[in-house]
């Protein structure tokens, strides 16, 4: 609910007041932690939390100005152009603790088809259900040939435990395509689905940068010709966009029987254009 009647977080003997059950009640209510207690706020009152673009490392090269789209907000523009696949990171902070959404649009969008916009990557969500005030936000932009675009507009989406909501921060960046690839594929991560068990087969996901024709694995540091085949091949559309994984990646889904005497798996992938990795070392006990 919008407003709630805050007091009834402490009604019952049974079930202490928390911050879930005070917040459940209204976006007025607000938890006070040293005595457990809930009471309400003036909703108007409360400013919408702000973002800042913090200004370290590959952020120095970007201009600010005001937003075409959001009055009062602003636009970071990124000078330099981004080759697909390669990684763009920025850092934010916010006012106060929020949940926060990226969304990524065409650069010559309007702001009256924002809402109509039809885009083949995915609004993503920074954070599940913690608020927080820092983020470290890493995404990779898939082949222009696969969205027809050379460039996009990132719009930073966040909103306080009050459901109060910022004016959307507006970050654009441009990429251009290699002509030639000659960059072997990179793996980002690789990890266990469960607890590494020995004497049975396991499943591990494996995540490279790029998309790949196929990968492969070895308990020794074999050539590629030489090591086991696994099931696997990735396109540009499958690019995933889950905070829980590495923005902007391709996944690999592994199952590999692991011999009583093995302490390590060596992987090693082949992309698009017949370019592979150096053996990547995956340790276990």
């Amino acid at each position: 609910p919008f407003a709630g009647d805050c007091k009834l977080c402490s009604n019952s003997k049974l079930h202490p007041c928390t911050e879930y059950r005070c917040r459940s009640l209204g976006k007025n209510c607000n938890f006070r932690s040293s005595d457990n207690a809930c009471s309400a706020g003036k909703l108007e009152d409360i400013p919408p939390p702000k973002i800042s673009l913090n200004k370290t490392g590959e952020q120095s090269g970007f201009k600010i100005g005001q937003s075409l789209y959001y009055k009062d907000a602003l636009e970071y523009s990124f000078e330099k152009r981004l080759g697909v696949h390669e990684p763009f990171s920025f850092q934010f902070e916010t006012s106060n603790p929020t949940r926060c959404r990226l969304s990524i649009f065409p650069p010559a969008i309007t702001p009256e088809s924002i809402s109509n916009a039809v885009i083949p990557l995915p609004e993503i969500l920074l954070n599940d259900y913690d608020y927080k005030t820092k983020y470290n936000v890493t995404i990779r932009f898939p082949s222009s040939k696969f969205t027809q675009l050379n460039a996009y507009n990132l719009f930073l989406r966040c909103f306080d435990r009050q459901g109060t909501q910022n004016e959307e921060t507006i970050i654009k960046i441009g990429v251009q395509e290699t002509a030639n690839d000659n960059a072997p594929p990179e793996i980002l991560n690789i990890t266990a689905r469960n607890r590494v068990k020995k004497e049975q087969a396991n499943g591990f996901l494996i995540f490279t940068n790029e998309p790949f024709n196929l990968c492969k694995y070895s308990f020794y540091d074999n050539m590629f010709e030489s090591m086991n085949s696994i099931n696997c091949t990735t396109e540009e559309r499958n690019i995933i966009y889950d905070i829980n994984y590495p923005l902007g990646s391709y996944a690999c889904n592994a199952n590999i029987f692991l011999p009583e005497n093995s302490s390590q798996i060596l992987f090693s992938c082949e992309d698009k254009s017949g370019n592979r990795n150096e053996n990547y070392l995956y340790k276990f006990s």
